[in-house]
């Protein structure tokens, strides 16, 4: 179970980042899809009779689920572009 709590590092700034840009649809069809593959893969795998596995299993990959979204959705950028200044502070000689 707590794998689910190192694989969310993967797409915390991205989460963050949806939230900070008031980005509610994105961040509520992340923990939808999260939540309803969670459920039908919790069902499935109890019915196939694979006991404490058919709680762990589906929260492991609800988290990918959740880190895919979150990421599809915002991509970060990274190097000397994202620290530029503002395009009113550049001065050109």
């Amino acid at each position: 179970m707590a794998t689910s709590y190192l694989l969310f590092t993967f797409g915390m700034l991205n989460a963050t980042s949806n939230l900070k840009e008031n980005k509610i649809p994105v961040v509520c069809q992340a923990i939808l899809w999260q939540t309803i593959a969670d459920g039908v893969l919790t069902a499935c795998l109890a019915l196939l009779g694979l006991g404490v596995w058919a709680i762990i299993i589906p929260k492991v990959l609800g988290i990918l689920i959740w880190v895919g979204i979150h990421r599809y959705y915002t991509p970060l950028v990274y190097g000397s572009d994202s620290q530029s200044p503002p395009a009113e502070h550049v001065y050109y000689q």
